[in-house]
């Protein structure tokens, strides 16, 4: 093996590494200026990497063990982390785009990777359309269930058109909301008046205030 200035390295590295040795043990107080100039002058042998390896003359002086060159690091490939997926069931999003922009919704099924159809992270998402009004003591039981009504929306829309996030809300939608739905009017119809009951439900029982008010922006 030889290498940038034309000869053997290793042996001469080796044949200086004993000089040094014998000179250390004879003068002792001068150790340490003779390690600094052993390792000024390795470092200008070995320069460069013989074959895959590079030298450490501060570490290994000796020149026997060395550690793996960057032409070998840069062979290797990356690890890839796998991203923590945080668009779940239930997790409560802002609609960015679109038609119901700035409505909240729940994500009721995601699809990260995609499908045939729509070969990009998406999800089913049921929100509200129309928020209920605020209810004040004084209001009737009429009046009162008017105010709670609720109009609700379903929709498959792209992750990057949404917004997460903290909070979750405890409804279950999946059994009356489904992929299936969109293709069919009907079935479209019969879930949004679902999704329109089980929301009116939660509103009445006074939790998740927050998802039933509207964005003041």
């Amino acid at each position: 093996m030889r290498g940038d200035v034309g000869f053997p390295i290793l042996p001469l590295y080796f044949f200086y590494s004993v000089l040094v040795l014998e000179f250390c043990t004879a003068f002792p107080r001068r150790r340490c200026l003779v390690w600094f100039a052993n390792a000024s002058i390795a470092s200008v042998f070995v320069k460069r990497g013989i074959g895959n390896y590079v030298f450490d003359p501060a570490r290994d002086w000796l020149g026997l063990v060395g550690t793996k060159g960057k032409e070998a690091e840069s062979k290797a490939e990356p690890k890839k982390e796998k991203m923590v997926k945080f668009l779940k069931a239930n997790k409560a999003v802002i609609v960015l785009q679109g038609r119901y922009a700035g409505r909240k919704a729940v994500i009721v099924r995601a699809f990260d990777e995609g499908t045939r159809e729509r070969p990009y992270g998406h999800c089913l998402v049921a929100g509200i359309k129309k928020y209920p009004s605020k209810v004040i003591k004084k209001d009737s039981a009429k009046k009162t269930a008017k105010k709670s009504r609720v109009k609700a929306f379903v929709k498959l829309v792209n992750y990057q058109h949404l917004m997460p996030t903290r909070y979750t809300l405890d409804v279950d939608l999946k059994d009356a909301v489904t992929p299936d739905i969109l293709s069919s009017k009907d079935k479209k119809v019969t879930a949004l008046k679902e999704t329109k009951k089980r929301f009116e439900e939660r509103f009445k029982t006074g939790k998740n205030r927050w998802f039933f008010t509207k964005l003041r922006f």
